[in-house]
């Protein structure tokens, strides 16, 4: 795999407490802090990670990369036929739970001439734990919007072991014919975005 230049992800390095109040009759959802080390090959200024508290098992994220595009054609640089960028999640929570990933859903446009094709990848992967996965999707011509998800049972970590979360996105563009053109694009021009679900439970018996 290529090596990408290093950017800096300023606005997503701070921890984010996840706090939510439920009747008193009920036990309290587990507290999770999340913070995101420097990335690589993304955007300058263009990600940002949003969480939702957790609830009945679940953990919401909502990560968006703009702009985000691959393009080929006869005067566009050929580094630009492929883009990645990856982050690092850090998540600490109380040892007598774990996590793991549930799902992944995405999707974007694009716009490619015969003899051009898309390919967008979702990769996810445990630093020192479980191996993780990857989806990916083949967009032929003339496609204009795609989409790419995953719903499967969760990859949940063994218990008493506090790892982070590689997410990786990729998109890439390949032709047949140096003179055609074309493109993809993550979400379109108003939105971006790759929803993850994480889901939680106790350790305890």
């Amino acid at each position: 795999m290529k090596k990408t230049k290093k950017a800096a992800l300023v606005a997503l390095s701070t921890t984010l407490p996840l706090l939510t109040a439920l009747p008193a009759s009920a036990d309290p959802p587990p507290r999770f802090t999340f913070s995101v080390a420097p990335g690589w090959g993304c955007p300058n200024h263009g990600v940002s990670l949003v969480i939702s508290p957790p609830s009945q098992g679940e953990i919401k994220m909502i990560l968006s990369i703009a702009p985000f595009k691959a393009s080929v054609g006869k005067d566009v640089p050929a580094e630009e036929a492929r883009k990645k960028c990856a982050i690092y999640l850090i998540i600490n929570h109380a040892s007598d739970y774990t996590w793991g990933l549930k799902s992944i859903s995405t999707r974007g446009e694009a716009d490619l001439e015969p003899g051009t094709t898309g390919e967008v990848t979702l990769r996810h992967w445990y630093p020192g734990g479980p191996a993780g996965a990857e989806i990916s999707r083949t967009i032929n011509a003339p496609t204009r919007s795609w989409w790419l998800e995953h719903d499967g049972p969760p990859e949940f970590l063994p218990c008493g072991q506090h790892r982070g979360l590689n997410l990786e996105t990729r998109l890439q563009v390949t032709t047949t014919d140096p003179a055609k053109a074309g493109w993809i694009s993550l979400g379109d021009e108003f939105d971006s975005k790759t929803a993850y679900t994480l889901a939680y439970k106790t350790c305890k018996p």
